[in-house]
């Protein structure tokens, strides 16, 4: 999966992944979590649930660039892992 839009370091915005609802099978998420490579200089917070079976937290800063993200969740029985990636280029 690829964010067609970039993060800009200078500001901070949220990114999603929408869990498939075939894989959910009728349960809910109950944790999740994104991991990025530290040489990226992103940051990562506030992770959400709220919009189940979406997961969204808030990236800010970077350096330019394409930067894998690993995104992990699970439910109360499974857990799965995806790969995303951010493009990270500075605005005007």
């Amino acid at each position: 999966m690829f964010w067609e839009t970039p993060l800009d370091p200078d500001v901070s915005d949220r990114y999603a992944v929408v869990v498939d609802d075939s894989w959910l099978d009728g349960e809910t998420l109950v944790s999740a979590d994104f991991t990025i490579d530290p040489a990226s200089g992103v940051n990562i917070s506030n992770i959400s649930l709220i919009n189940n079976p979406e997961i969204s937290a808030v990236f800010a800063g970077g350096n330019d660039g394409f930067w894998p993200v690993k995104v992990r969740f699970a439910t109360p029985t499974r857990s799965r892992e995806v790969c995303c990636t951010l493009w990270v280029k500075q605005g005007c």
